[in-house]
């Protein structure tokens, strides 16, 4: 039996039917590494309504910790914004100083963020990467990481997925060079750095960067 803070209401946009899942308000990647796999598949949000079959994702406050690696992502849906997150940030920083900290507002961005950073990747860096390739090659959509992969220390492979209008996927292989310039460009501009507590590191933040 789920008590109230365990249950969250999902809503079919299509049809309108609703029912009850289970929620998480939090996942540790530590001590609960089955759900760190159901971030990165996508399958611990999703749910598909079972009188249309429409599939989506349940839209709730997340925090996702990896004492390990030392970071923290806060998934909070516009939806579900909550003033106090800030000043939790904010205390988390005082406290856990060497501690990387990240607001999403999606389970994709979730999932995303996760895997920059156990590959120890700079996510600034990565979104700059991303405004650099967008610029160049002249794709148009959600852009996503997709995968990063270091040798020696040095970037070798770094790509790129784009979510088209009509639900398409592309995926890109980028220059690995390019992100190596924006590491360099990230640590030549102390603006660049995000600051304390909760932050929304993502193409808006790197756009108010550039301006």
């Amino acid at each position: 039996m789920m008590n109230e803070d365990s249950k969250y209401i999902c809503r079919c946009p299509v049809c309108g039917h609703c029912a009850e899942v289970r929620k998480y308000p939090s996942v540790n990647a530590s001590s609960e590494p089955d759900l760190r796999l159901k971030i990165l598949d996508g399958s611990l949000l999703r749910w598909v309504c079972p009188s249309c079959g429409e599939t989506t994702y349940a839209e709730y406050p997340l925090l996702y910790h990896d004492p390990g690696r030392k970071f923290m992502i806060w998934m909070v849906p516009y939806s579900a914004y909550d003033p106090n997150i800030e000043e939790y940030g904010l205390k988390v920083a005082r406290l856990l100083p060497d501690y990387t900290c990240r607001k999403v507002d999606n389970v994709l961005r979730l999932a995303e963020k996760i895997q920059i950073f156990e590959q120890g990747a700079s996510d600034v860096a990565v979104e700059l990467s991303e405004y650099v390739f967008r610029q160049e090659s002249g794709a148009s959509g959600n852009f996503f990481f997709h995968g990063i992969r270091f040798d020696g220390g040095l970037c070798r492979e770094l790509r790129i997925s784009v979510v088209k209008a009509d639900g398409g996927h592309e995926y890109y292989n980028v220059s690995p060079e390019i992100y190596t310039d924006c590491v360099a460009i990230v640590e030549r501009n102390p603006d660049m750095k995000p600051g304390p507590g909760f932050v929304r590191v993502d193409y808006s933040w790197i756009m108010s960067k550039l301006k």
